[in-house]
């Protein structure tokens, strides 16, 4: 599942994960990382740290990656052409980045136990995407949720209220 994308289906409504876009970065036997994609928060790179070195943006906002350890800043950055994902974490202190590399700061992560991601997406809380071209750097974050949804044929208006019968 490693570069492959979560979709919150209609189930996660509520909830943290409510329209949650999730890029997976690590599924190994003992559990599964991932980072929201399409929740930019209101705080600047430059509000975190010092400036960042050049080509590297920092006006950029400070992602909300999920709900583990929001108390640390984690960065996710093009990979290597042979990395499964095509990502890869980084130690923000410790960059070296080439021109051509992106790099998206979050503040925590999305994790789970071996074996319950699978779980989750049997209970239909998740649908499987194949991430495509930018997706894990989507530069229109507000309406990712959106394009993946139709991209994949999925309906994420809500059902019928069942309370209303």
């Amino acid at each position: 599942m490693q570069g492959k994308l979560l979709l919150a289906s209609t189930h996660l409504r509520n909830s943290f994960f409510d329209r949650a876009v999730i890029g997976i970065v690590e599924h190994t036997d003992d559990g599964t990382v991932g980072f929201i994609l399409n929740r930019p928060s209101d705080i600047l790179v430059t509000d975190v740290f010092d400036p960042l070195p050049p080509p590297l943006d920092n006006a950029s906002p400070v992602y909300v990656g999920g709900p583990v350890q929001l108390e640390h800043a984690i960065g996710v950055t093009d990979g290597e052409p042979d990395q499964p994902a095509n990502v890869v974490l980084v130690d923000i202190r410790e960059m070296h980045l080439g021109d051509d590399r992106r790099l998206r700061i979050y503040a925590g992560y999305a994790g789970w136990d071996a074996g319950q991601v699978e779980w989750e997406i049997g209970m239909e809380s998740w649908l499987v995407v194949d991430a495509v071209g930018d997706d894990f750097f989507s530069e229109h974050p507000a309406t990712l949720y959106e394009r993946i949804a139709d991209r994949c044929g999925y309906d994420p208006s809500p059902g019928p209220d069942p309370l209303l019968n």
